[in-house]
């Protein structure tokens, strides 16, 4: 089995001051431009999986997150989120050690947003599905239940799609409701389309 060790998050902010606010750049009184860096730093140690035989100890340092977040409003009403992520070069998996780091770059988000009211809001684009609790919780906040290792999501692209979701607050923000129509498609149903609904409400 293997050990895994968070030896460091850390958070980069200038500007604001404000927690998870880079600098804003104002165009006027009603649109800005938000650039945020965040970043995780994670060691791990596994007793096998290094040496001729394998069974030498691994260590690996690596990126679990490495991000950069571009946040704006054109209006009051309507703006957008942009938002690239690299990670790697991790070597220990769950249950393995590769001999090659894995790596990737990704667009993690990309979505425009209207928020006409607090009750009634959308986003539309790269997003997250609103099924999942743990994965619509904050990467970089403290986390109610701990991400499994082995079971993460079913759904594809991770736990982001291309669709549109609707939400907002209700009863002075005691209910929150979240209802998504999402592209849905994997390698299972390629390339029929079969859009995936789903829904949340919190009380």
């Amino acid at each position: 089995s293997g050990i895994l060790l968070l030896l460091i998050t850390f958070l980069i902010f200038t500007g604001t001051g404000t927690a998870h606010a880079g600098p804003v750049i104002k165009f006027g009184d009603e649109s800005w431009l938000m650039i945020n860096y965040e970043a995780q730093l994670y060691v791990q140690s596994r007793d096998t999986g290094s040496g001729a035989s394998g069974d030498s100890t691994t260590t690996d340092i690596f990126f679990r997150r490495n991000r950069l977040t571009f946040k704006g409003q054109a209006t009051d009403v309507y703006g957008f989120t942009l938002a690239f992520q690299q990670q790697g070069d991790q070597r220990i998996e769950s249950i393995s050690v590769n001999d090659i780091p894995g790596k990737n770059f990704d667009v993690l988000d990309a979505f425009l947003s209207a928020d006409w009211t607090d009750a009634f809001r959308l986003r539309i684009g790269l997003t997250k599905d609103p099924l999942s609790r743990e994965t619509n919780e904050g990467c970089f906040f403290p986390l109610s239940v701990d991400r499994s290792l082995f079971i993460y999501t079913d759904l594809p692209r991770l736990n982001r799609d291309y669709g549109l979701v609707l939400w907002g607050n209700l009863l002075d923000a005691k209910v929150q409701y979240r209802l998504a129509a999402m592209d849905g498609a994997d390698s299972s149903n390629d390339p029929k389309s079969s859009f995936r609904y789903t829904g949340r409400v919190h009380v």
